[in-house]
């Protein structure tokens, strides 16, 4: 399965913080912490599990999916 990009952000979130932490990356270059805020990424994971159910949720032997099948 392909990886959500929000997996990719809170890496770098943490990545970050724990540069600015140990002093090697000052508060104001950590992007990452301004860019994907626990909330938004928490809110975005909500999104992208509710389209995970709707996409597993399609049901691939319905008449339309045959119809648009058999023109491809």
């Amino acid at each position: 399965m392909i990886e959500r990009p929000t997996v990719g952000w809170q890496n770098e979130v943490t990545t970050q913080e724990a540069a600015v932490a140990a002093g090697t990356l000052a508060r104001d270059d950590a992007y990452a912490i301004r860019l994907w805020p626990a909330a938004f990424t928490a809110a975005v994971d909500i999104v992208l599990s509710a389209s995970e159910r709707d996409v597993a949720a399609v049901d691939t032997a319905s008449d339309e999916v045959s119809r648009l099948r058999s023109r491809g």
